[in-house]
Formats: structure tokens, sequence, C-alpha cells
């Protein structure tokens, strides 16, 4: 601001207001009412400013906000507000760069991106089944289901199980002793001693 009052220290507080006052007289510096209606003029300024430049995050699904739902009512896959809006954007990205049909490897990244855990695929484990194996405990099993249902070939069962490995610290001690025996056949002995 070129010109600087108290009263439009105190009502000016939006930057895009702050930046209209110095295209407009001074004479309004200290008009109450114009300085108030330049606030409101700014704060609307603002959030227009704002918007726009977040609009750019919204064209790519990375970075997406507001849009995910969009970016998921377009790849068909269901929203759940209640993931959080990372697993989210993984379910989209994960969309995106797969296809079908699926092979065991795409079906591992949908299982992941879906659950939120790490999960693997296990092929052959009875006739046309697979076995997903998740890492971790606290996977969504409900979005796995859905997103696997979608991905998987028609013929193909599934089951879900959880593997767990934890580390734990052991101390094995281990032993081993041998010996050597001969046997010869058809020898005598003598207990005579020669001299």
């Amino acid at each position: 601001m070129k010109y600087r009052t108290e009263l439009m220290d105190s009502v000016l507080t939006s930057p895009a207001a702050q930046r209209i006052i110095d295209y407009i007289t001074p004479i309004y510096r200290n008009g109450y009412v114009a300085l108030w209606m330049f606030q409101a003029i700014g704060v609307a300024l603002d959030a227009l400013i704002d918007f726009s430049e977040g609009l750019s995050a919204q064209t790519s699904p990375q970075t997406a906000t507001w849009s995910i739902e969009n970016w998921e009512a377009e790849y068909g896959i269901p929203s759940d507000i209640d993931q959080p809006l990372e697993q989210r954007r993984a379910n989209v990205v994960t969309r995106i760069n797969t296809s079908t049909p699926a092979n065991p490897a795409v079906l591992a990244q949908y299982a992941t991106a879906a659950g939120g855990v790490p999960c693997e695929i296990v092929e052959n484990v009875a006739k046309n089944t697979f076995a997903i194996v998740m890492h971790a405990e606290n996977g969504n099993v409900a979005a796995i289901r859905a997103a696997i249902n979608e991905a998987k070939p028609a013929h193909l069962i599934y089951i879900i199980e959880t593997a767990l490995q934890r580390e734990t610290t052991n101390s094995i001690y281990a032993a081993s002793a041998g010996s050597y025996n001969k046997r010869y056949p058809n020898v005598a002995v003598s207990n005579e001693v020669t001299a």
C-alpha cells in the first residue's frame, strides 16, 4: 500500500484489497464504508486466486484433493470417504497404470493400493484358486475384495490370508560329536605275548 492510515491497516487485511487501494484515489483512505467495500471485494478476489492456483493440482490424481471423487468416478472406483486421501490417490493411479486382464503382479498392485498394506499373490493354492496374502493385520479387506473382484479373471476364485513376520532374538546352541569305528572281518585276536 502506497498510502497508509491507521484505519486502512485495521480494515484492509486481504492482500487483494491492499493492492486495490493503490489504484484508487487517496481520498478513500479514511472512508470507513469504502474501505470495507474494498475489503469485501479483496476477500472474494483472494478466494478466486486461491481456487485458480489450486486448480492445476486437481488435474493429476497424485495431487488431487477435492477432485479425487471425480477421478474415482472416471475410472469406476467406488468412493470410500473413510479411506485416507493418499490411499484413494493410490487406487486411482494403480487403475490408470494397469489394464485388464490382470496378471498376478497387477492383482498384487490392486490389492496393495486398495488395502493400504503390502500384499502378494500366491498362485495355484487349489484348482483355479489363488491367495492374496496381506503382510499386515490392519488391511482394508472390503476394499481389497472390491478391487480384486473387478480385476480378476472370471474363472478364478481367491482367498485372503494374513501373514505376519515378527523379528525375535533367540540364542541357539548346537553341538556335535563324531566317532569312527571300523570292523575288520575274519581277523583273530590273540592274547599271547611273544618275546
